[in-house]
């Protein structure tokens, strides 16, 4: 499954063992009714059938049933925007960099604000600045032997990807300040997430 909102995306690729029947299905379903069958099987648990109807998809989860219309048109080429985890990567904790986001981020308040990172070796500086409440800044040990690279970012973004990462640490892959960054857990999982730069 892959989806995107222009500024990140997210790509998840389960295993083949937990995916029965035959045949292909190959659908864009709408977000609000994604965001609806989470909650189903937030209640239900237990396995879900896909079934694809003329323009339409089903899913069957214990009693109940949602059925939604596909979106017309061509999903982008994903593919083309995955950037490839080559050269230096970095790899850190993820309950540290998330709580680290969390409260650098207090102060961006409404303003599309960036978050910097700067990335040393050894060493991740955090920092926001708000020019009506300050700045604030943080310091995480990682695992970095690449070049010195400042980038930012949208904190709401990292954390949105953090939030869903199971296993205790991630890697970030940043190639320059100005192209698509690419963040996984460190173990793999089947899940990654790219999310483009903001101008700092």
């Amino acid at each position: 499954m892959v989806a995107t909102d222009g500024h990140r995306l997210s790509l998840v690729i389960a295993p083949s063992g937990a995916v029965k029947g035959g045949g292909a299905i190959e659908a864009l379903i709408p977000r609000k009714a994604l965001v609806e069958l989470g909650k189903m099987l937030r209640e239900e648990g237990g396995e879900v059938r896909v079934v694809s109807l003329d323009q339409q998809v089903a899913f069957l989860c214990g009693k109940n049933l949602l059925t939604t219309r596909l979106l017309e048109g061509q999903f982008p080429n994903y593919q083309q925007v995955l950037p490839t985890p080559s050269g230096p990567g970095a790899t850190l904790s993820r309950d540290g960099l998330l709580g680290a986001l969390r409260r650098t981020s207090t102060i961006v308040g409404d303003r599309a604000t960036p978050t910097i990172l700067e990335m040393k070796q050894g060493r991740l500086l955090i920092s926001c600045t708000n020019i009506d409440l300050g700045e604030a800044r943080e310091e995480l040990p990682m695992e970095y032997r690449g070049q010195e690279l400042t980038v930012g970012f949208n904190a709401r973004y990292l954390m949105d990807f953090l939030n869903v990462v199971e296993g205790g640490e991630v890697s970030i892959h940043v190639h320059d300040p100005l192209s698509p960054a690419l963040f996984e857990p460190r173990k793999g999982e089947g899940f990654c997430c790219v999310i483009m730069p903001m101008r700092i």
